[in-house]
């Protein structure tokens, strides 16, 4: 089984707070636009990066800055102050991509990869998969 989800957007706010655990824990919003019936339409995805990754996150995305995001989707279940249960999607990032503003680089921009970049190992899985 593969849970995987990349996500290239602009990146919204990004609030760290540390953990109880001693580590640190971001929570990034990013947006995505599509059309619609010829009308732009911006969805929100809900980013959370922990430890390492969310102190790259603290140090190097600003809000209208271009990222790379991937990670695996995961559904975090919680009941509010009112006593409704919620649920949301939410992305555990493993690895970011920074495109950094152009700012009169001659070079335009340039992308710099930070985070995990070990790839999962998925050695002994079958390859005779029925799909």
């Amino acid at each position: 089984m593969i849970n995987k989800t990349i996500i290239v957007g602009r990146v919204g706010n990004v609030e760290t707070r540390p953990l109880k655990s001693g580590g640190t824990v971001s929570n990034i919003s990013v947006a995505t636009n599509k059309k619609i019936k010829g009308e732009q339409v911006t969805d929100w995805h809900n980013i959370c990066a922990y430890n390492k990754m969310s102190d790259l996150a603290a140090k190097y995305l600003n809000k209208g800055d271009i990222v790379g995001i991937e990670g695996e989707l995961n559904y975090q279940k919680f009941t509010t102050k009112e006593g409704n249960q919620v649920e949301k999607a939410v992305v555990i990032a493993h690895k970011f991509t920074y495109f950094p503003r152009n700012n009169g680089n001659p070079n335009g921009n340039q992308a710099d990869n930070y985070g995990n970049s070990s790839e999962p190992n998925y050695a002994g899985l079958n390859d005779d998969v029925p799909f």
